[in-house]
């Protein structure tokens, strides 16, 4: 996968996953896991971000 598909892949699941947080019906348990894969999600794509300035 090439890092610019890489990063559009990482910015759609971002958006999804940030949706789907949103839903009443998630466990809390489940939002919690959510989250952490967002946090991880965010460090790759601010490093694809500073890899592109460079």
């Amino acid at each position: 996968m090439t890092l610019l598909r890489r990063f559009v892949f990482l910015k759609n699941l971002q958006q999804e996953l940030s949706e789907r947080i949103k839903e009443p019906s998630i466990p809390h348990s489940q939002r919690e896991e959510i989250c952490k894969y967002l946090r991880k999600i965010d460090m790759e794509i601010k490093k694809h971000s500073i890899d592109r300035k460079q």
